[in-house]
């Protein structure tokens, strides 16, 4: 048996300039339309990381922020030590004052009392509780919102 007349392309034929063929989504075929944007719940997912990473960054930052504040302390503290053993050499013992080390040895420090003097953030106080041939000098300041002081101490002579 012979089938006569034209059979149909294995393919079907594009016709130009026509827009090619695509799939229908579930959302397409129950609400007529396209998704588009994010979602609630996407939104969500992205604050909730964002902050996540605000708060380790705002930790690690006051961490930072006090060290950078204790460095006036460190300094002014190794001030006192050099002028301190300077003293020391000259003189056979160490000073009581500051008066007696001939100044303030801190850079930008105020003159409080012959033995305290203040710095932006510290306030210094020499002292000598075990005698002529040793000394304390406490630096003492509120670098953070606790209630209890930021304190770093140096001494010399204490047996």
């Amino acid at each position: 048996m012979t089938i006569s007349g034209h059979l149909p392309p294995a393919t079907p034929r594009i016709q130009r300039g026509s827009p090619p063929a695509r799939r229908l989504h579930k959302q397409e075929v129950m609400f007529g339309r396209a998704p588009r944007g994010f979602t609630l719940v996407d939104v969500m997912i992205v604050i909730a990381i964002i902050s996540v990473f605000t708060g380790l960054a705002t930790q690690e930052f006051g961490k930072g922020l006090a060290r950078a504040r204790r460095t006036e302390a460190v300094l002014g503290l190794q001030a006192v030590w050099a002028a301190q053993t300077g003293y020391f050499a000259s003189e056979g013992h160490y000073a009581a004052t500051f008066d007696a080390l001939g100044g303030l040895p801190m850079e930008g420090a105020t003159r409080i009392s012959p033995a305290t003097a203040r710095t932006r953030k510290y306030t210094f106080h020499l002292s000598q509780p075990w005698g002529p041939n040793s000394f304390y000098c406490v630096a003492a300041g509120q670098l953070d919102p606790d209630p209890w002081p930021d304190i770093l101490v140096i001494e010399e002579g204490r047996r």
